[in-house]
């Protein structure tokens, strides 16, 4: 049987799925407000939450399927304090670039709880 917090199933679930997004590997983040950082996304349970780390800071997420929808936020602490980061994005499969996955949304900075702003972005890994 597996048990979380919030639920208890009481039947045997398998503990991943396939996805659509990829996993294990490195994404690169363009033009998050101006700023490259790597994205890596190195597992997604059978719920959808993922888990990885944006330039080596620990994410926590879900994943939506049927939406193919990420949201995942991060934390970081600068000299303004802790910074936040929320972000949005969807999977797509780009016509001209056939051979890459890619995502792309907008992320939402808080400082010390306090939204400073939403900026867009975009990511892109290479299929296999």
């Amino acid at each position: 049987m597996i048990r979380n917090t919030q639920h208890q199933i009481p039947y045997p679930v398998p503990l991943h799925r396939d996805y659509t997004l990829p996993t294990g590997r490195k994404w690169d983040i363009f033009n998050a407000n101006g700023y490259y950082r790597d994205l890596f996304i190195s597992d997604i349970d059978f719920f959808g939450n993922i888990q990885g780390n944006l330039s080596g800071y620990h994410l926590k997420g879900k994943w939506d399927e049927k939406l193919k929808k990420i949201t995942f936020t991060t934390v970081n602490i600068t000299s303004e304090g802790l910074n936040y980061y929320n972000f949005t994005g969807f999977l797509f499969n780009d016509t001209d670039n056939p051979w890459l996955h890619t995502l792309t949304g907008f992320y939402e900075l808080n400082i010390y709880h306090k939204s400073i702003g939403h900026f867009g972005w975009y990511a892109k890994t290479q299929k296999r």
